[in-house]
């Protein structure tokens, strides 16, 4: 629940859009089923954040206009610098996830290429997000 509290920590990644942090619990799955807007999601840069954004949120995006999973421009030079060996030699079970998104799959390259892997607290604190906007506001 610190998303809540310390949302404006994450404004910086998205200016000129407006956002609503949420925690991923059943019920935020079941609601994101019939979201129209935007989606991004906000998760761990590991093999199993990965995972969930691919296995648990994707197949429940059918109804929203656009979706993608953030992904910061210095993702490599974060993950070059990220000393986390533990966190992917724990994720071995998710080694061969792969996805039909570009940028995911750099991303899912780039964690096993350094061997990593980057919690969202290595960029700000804990937080799941959806945008939530309108083009005519």
């Amino acid at each position: 629940y610190q998303v809540v509290w310390f949302a404006k920590r994450y404004s910086e990644f998205f200016q000129n859009k407006k956002v609503l942090f949420v925690v991923i619990n059943p019920y935020m799955l079941k609601w994101i089923e019939d979201i129209p807007n935007e989606y991004i999601h906000f998760g761990d840069y590991d093999l199993a954040g990965v995972s969930i954004y691919i296995n648990k949120i994707l197949p429940r995006l059918k109804k929203a206009k656009k979706h993608s999973m953030f992904i910061p421009e210095n993702i490599e030079e974060l993950l070059e610098k990220s000393d986390n060996f533990k966190l992917f030699t724990n994720q071995q079970r998710y080694k061969n996830i792969t996805s039909t998104d570009k940028e995911v799959n750099n991303l899912i390259d780039l964690i096993k290429k350094y061997k990593v892997g980057l919690e969202q607290e290595g960029l700000k604190y804990m937080a799941k997000l959806f945008i939530v906007s309108d083009s005519n506001q």
